[in-house]
Formats: structure tokens, C-alpha cells, sequence
């Protein structure tokens, strides 16, 4: 996609006829497609698709999904007003710089246009939106330069007071800091699987300490999970990366079957559209269906939280909970405790591995009641 908007921004750009531009530009055109039909063709010799699982979940082309790409994009805007300036920008570029002009603003706005169009992305920031970002401080550029143009040798500085507000305008966000008021881009959430709307700064915080908890998962399962077993979870980051488990991926994305499924009607987070529950792959036989890490003191209401669900679920599933102290710290110095719901060993009562789920719980919550060395 982004081989082909980038043609395309050269040819608005250069424009001299079909033949100049095929004698330009034909043997790009050709490296790329080669190298794509060879992937492709590599891709349905391994995978036995052409098209990519990622590509399969994620971009689904739904009303639901470009009105949730479209809040996406507007929460970015929102979030980094300084990129407004990109729409006065885009108008000047066209107006003084023609072809050139049209080339830089399609850049920006194609990619603006992707985003919305596959739906957005639960991670922070507007990340679909890097790859346009040169070429909205392009158009910035020209607006800038306008101004410096327009303005008298007495006001010279109209364009520096504008090109540091915008940077000042980009900068608050770091901080949390917000022009636009939290009740206007909560009415633009998209993030559906959160109880509650998050900033970007936020989000990204939140992702930060997911990260170390799931590493800290992944460890602790490597060390008490035994080889060739395999876990079902929507964490394939860290989880899968530092417990070297199977994965079944409940959202699709390294599991071709659950990718395969139609996309379900409704409002999910963005990448999760597919989702579904532990009980797809019983028929696996998964040594895990379900990993949590949560800080020691807050273990009890978590299992009461979880245990009528749990309890409906395994009741006639071989598996029972089980719960492991981490010995690394979580992201604000927390312990934290792994909770697992793990396949019964043969020969393994239920009863009696619930009674030793119970027992460690109690144990743990003992323990946790020290002060931390």
C-alpha cells in the first residue's frame, strides 16, 4: 500500500508524459513487484493464504471499523492540535507549489486516509500515522513560510510565534496536558475493550505497565511450564516471547482459524474484533487458558471477581486455577502474582486442586501482608 501511494506522489509530482515516466520510474516499479509476488507466493507456500492473518483481523472493511478509524484519527487531531496545521498547509502547498504541492499533501493524507479506513489501532499515539507525519511538517512548512512571506519586516515574527505554538501545541501532550477539553474526546472513544476512555499519555502508560507484567508472566511461566506446552491467551508480546509456549491467539493474529472467522457485529477495540473465548480451543487440548498478573494485594478480589465465571466454565472442563508468586516487581514497585487456569495432571482430583488453589490463596495473602523487604 504504501509502495503504491508513494508512485503515486511521485507521478502526481514529475508528471512528463507516460513514456518519461515509465523510463523513470519502470524499474522501481518492477523491484517492488517482483519482491512483492515473491512474498506473496512464499506467504501461500508456508501459510497456504496470500493474505496475512494481521491483514485478515485488522483489516476488515466494515462501517463499524472506518467510523471507529475515523474517531481514531479525529482523537489524534484532537490530542496534537498542532497537527491542524497541516489543513491550511495542505491548501497553501497545492496553491504555490502545484503538482508538488498535491504530492506532499496526498502523503499526508493518504495516510490519514489508511488509518481510517482499517479501522484505527488500540495502541497509543496514532502510530498508523507516523509514516505521514514528514509530510504534514512539509505542509507545516509552507504555511510557515507563507506567513514569514506575508508579513512585514516589522512582523517577522508572526512566523515564529506560530511555529512555536505549534511546537509548544505538540509538546503538552507528553505531559498529559490537553487543549482540547477530556469530554470531547471521550465522545470519540474507541477503544471499546477499556471501562473507561484513556488520553493517549494515558493509553501509552497503561501499555508501559502491561508490558512489564507480561513479561514478568512469560518468565515465570518458562521456568514452571513444561516443554511442547502451549497457552491460550490474547498476549502474544511478551507472553509468548519470554515462556516460549504455543500460542493460540484468541484475536487472530498467529491463529489462521480464528482469523478465518466473519467479523462479529458490534464495538470492539481495534485488533480484537475477532475475539473469542478460551473454549475455542478446548477441542486443542491447551495446557493454559488463562494468564493474569495482578498485584499480591489485590489477589482476593480478583479470584472473587473471577470465580462465578470460573466455576460455570470448568465445570466440566479439565482444568482448575492456580496462582504463582513472581519474583520480579511490578511497575510501581508492587509483587506481583501470577493466576493461571491450567490443565489437571492425570490422576488429579478437582476437588483437591481447588482446595489447593484456596490454600495458596490464603497463603499468599498472608504472606503479602508483610512489609516488603
Amino acid at each position: 500500500v504504501w509502495a503504491t501511494l508513494l508512485f503515486l506522489c511521485a507521478a502526481l509530482a514529475r508528471w512528463r508524459g507516460a513514456k518519461r515516466f515509465g523510463r523513470e520510474y519502470g524499474a522501481p516499479l518492477l523491484a517492488v513487484a517482483v519482491g512483492v509476488a515473491i512474498y506473496l507466493l512464499w506467504r501461500h507456500a508456508y501459510y497456504g493464504r496470500f493474505i496475512a492473518n494481521t491483514a485478515l483481523v485488522k483489516g476488515v472493511l466494515t462501517p463499524a471499523t472506518v467510523v471507529r478509524g475515523l474517531k481514531y484519527v479525529a482523537v489524534f487531531f484532537l490530542t496534537f492540535p498542532a497537527a491542524l496545521a497541516a489543513v491550511p498547509g495542505t491548501v497553501l502547498a497545492v496553491k504555490k507549489w502545484g503538482r508538488l504541492g498535491a504530492a506532499v499533501a496526498l502523503g499526508f493524507w493518504g495516510a490519514v486516509a489508511y488509518a481510517a479506513l482499517v479501522g484505527g489501532d488500540f495502541m497509543a499515539m496514532g502510530r498508523l500515522l507516523v509514516a505521514g507525519l514528514p509530510f504534514m511538517a512539509i505542509t507545516i512548512g509552507c504555511l510557515l513560510q507563507h506567513v514569514r512571506e506575508r508579513s512585514s519586516k516589522s512582523r517577522r515574527w508572526a512566523a515564529w510565534t506560530l511555529a512555536g505554538s505549534i511546537i509548544v501545541l505538540g509538546l503538552l501532550p507528553v505531559w498529559n496536558l490537553h487543549v482540547v477539553p477530556s469530554s470531547v474526546r471521550s465522545s470519540l472513544r474507541f477503544r471499546h475493550n477499556t471501562p473507561a476512555f484513556r488520553s493517549e499519555p494515558e493509553q501509552w502508560k497503561h501499555m508501559r505497565d502491561n508490558s512489564v507484567r507480561w513479561k514478568a508472566a512469560g518468565l515465570a511461566l518458562a521456568r514452571h511450564a513444561r516443554r511442547g506446552e502451549s497457552i491460550v491467551s490474547a498476549v502474544i508480546g511478551n507472553v509468548g516471547y519470554y515462556s516460549n509456549l504455543y500460542v493460540y491467539d484468541m484475536c487472530g493474529l498467529v491463529t489462521p482459524e480464528v482469523a478465518a472467522l466473519p467479523t462479529p457485529p458490534g464495538r470492539f477495540s481495534p485488533g480484537h474484533d475477532k475475539l473469542v473465548i478460551p473454549e475455542f480451543f478446548f477441542d486443542r487440548d491447551p495446557s493454559y487458558i488463562f494468564e493474569s498478573v495482578v498485584d499480591g494485594s489485590r489477589l482476593v478480589p480478583m479470584v472473587r471477581a473471577y470465580l462465578p465465571v470460573w466455576q460455570a466454565t470448568l465445570s466440566s472442563a479439565p482444568y482448575v486455577p492456580a496462582v504463582l508468586v513472581l519474583s520480579d516487581e511490578g511497575p510501581a514497585g508492587e509483587r506481583m502474582v501470577l493466576v493461571l487456569l491450567r490443565h489437571m495432571r492425570r490422576g488429579e482430583s478437582k476437588m483437591d486442586a481447588w482446595n489447593d488453589f484456596r490454600s495458596d490463596v490464603e497463603d499468599v495473602t498472608e504472606a503479602f501482608r508483610a512489609p516488603l523487604r
